[in-house]
């Protein structure tokens, strides 16, 4: 479960804002690949109005002010402590203001391989299904991660 909220409108920095996506936050997503999407400039004449910047709905990744992310995940064991299998469902949103209108849901499998040579650090190959989503998220169906404790 994480949440969070950044109480300064309009104020954070991009790289400051919330993201969600990814194998540690929403898998069956891309990296940054769900929340509030930015303004671009366009600098030709799109519309002929005889101004050359206008500013038109873009698809690049402005993070918002509100986020709430809760994941439920069941680990098993398949052979030793080497190989074992997940089950989960990821759940969240990445909104401008507090709410949960563009609500997100992905259940999938995985496999996690503990290397003994590499001091147990686990890889994790996980295969995703997004089952709610909204126009303009970044699907991804397999992710792969290595959980390193850092």
């Amino acid at each position: 479960i994480g949440a969070g909220y950044i109480f300064e409108d309009d104020e954070a920095p991009v790289f400051e804002r919330f993201h969600a996506g990814g194998h540690r936050s929403l898998r069956g997503f891309e990296f940054r690949g769900i929340g509030p999407r930015g303004d671009v400039t366009d600098v030709a004449d799109s519309d002929g109005d005889g101004l050359t910047t206008d500013t038109v709905p873009g698809d690049d990744p402005v993070g918002g002010d509100w986020m709430f992310l809760f994941s439920l995940e069941y680990n098993f064991p398949i052979y030793q402590e080497v190989i074992r299998g997940v089950m989960f469902m990821d759940t969240g949103t990445v909104e401008e203001d507090v709410g949960v209108e563009n609500y997100r849901v992905a259940i999938g499998v995985g496999i996690r391989l503990a290397v003994p040579a590499l001091c147990q650090v686990p890889f994790a190959f996980d295969l995703a299904i997004p089952i709610a989503a909204e126009d303009g998220d970044e699907e991804q169906v397999f992710s792969f991660d290595i959980a390193v404790p850092f």
